[in-house]
């Protein structure tokens, strides 16, 4: 059979899918129902999934295809084979949309993997996306994802214990751009340290694969911790701040009281 093969992106990746072998979710349903005439219409076009998608779209897509007058154009098989993103507790978001990576799955005693998969409609794509790249902030927010999954699924004690995390410090190193295609990210864990029942300290490097090579690299240093223990401290941090910064706006007010002057900058 010949078939020709396309990358299927969301609408927000348009700029990236406007070379031939690449084409957006709405660009692929005017095809489906004949307002654009498709043009690989003597070859069926065999549909790679690529970043930007939902799940909900992709069921859409499927019955579209269903009753599409031109379905044997399209192979749509690829795309019924996608990993299962993450859960919530795992991500620790609560819209299924701002979740970025599939269940972690682990592939040694010390390296583990989840798949990247952007739904366009996440917090981090609302307003807009500039080019054709994969923002870094985004990268930066599937990586800190991934280690939260991870560390869930695999690292923690299994005492019933809900945990919460802390990071103490990121190292980040962009090495190319990522692109809305297939890309893996990998945890790999050079210290995990469980002396204390109550906490846990983790040494991490997270790499962002795509196309065999190392798009984006991090090194994560950070805790989970009990939740009762960070709880405590939360409130106790933040009741200082509260405190600390009233103080010093009620020092602005009393050394600026004066009739001509009404107007008192709050800012620190």
């Amino acid at each position: 059979m010949n078939s020709n093969i396309k990358l299927l992106v969301g609408d927000k990746f348009e700029p990236f899918a406007q070379r031939q072998d690449a084409i957006t979710l709405s660009q692929l349903q005017s095809e489906l129902i004949g307002k654009v005439k498709s043009l690989s219409s003597e070859r069926q076009t065999v549909l790679v999934p690529g970043q930007g998608l939902s799940e909900a779209q992709l069921e859409n897509l499927f019955e579209m295809h269903k009753s599409s007058p031109c379905r044997s154009q399209y192979d749509l098989s690829l795309l019924q084979n996608q990993p299962q993103r993450a859960a919530s507790t795992h991500s620790h978001k609560h819209r299924p949309e701002n979740t970025l990576i599939s269940v972690p799955e682990r592939l040694s005693d010390s390296l583990y993997e989840v798949h990247l998969m952007i739904d366009e409609r996440c917090e981090l794509m609302r307003d807009h996306q500039t080019g054709q790249h994969v923002q870094g902030v985004l990268l930066l927010e599937a990586a800190r994802q991934a280690l939260l999954a991870v560390s869930e699924a695999y690292l923690l004690p299994k005492n019933g214990s809900k945990f919460y995390f802390v990071i103490n410090d990121i190292a980040v190193k962009y090495t190319h751009f990522a692109f809305p295609l297939a890309a893996r990210i990998q945890c790999s864990f050079d210290n995990i340290d469980t002396r204390k029942t109550n906490r846990v300290i983790f040494s991490s490097d997270v790499n962002i694969m795509q196309c065999g090579t190392t798009a984006t690299s991090f090194h994560f240093n950070y805790a989970a911790m009990e939740h009762t223990r960070i709880a405590n401290r939360e409130d106790r941090f933040a009741n200082t701040v509260l405190n600390t910064h009233l103080a010093e706006v009620a020092n602005r007010l009393e050394r600026h009281h004066e009739p001509d002057n009404t107007t008192i900058s709050l800012m620190a």
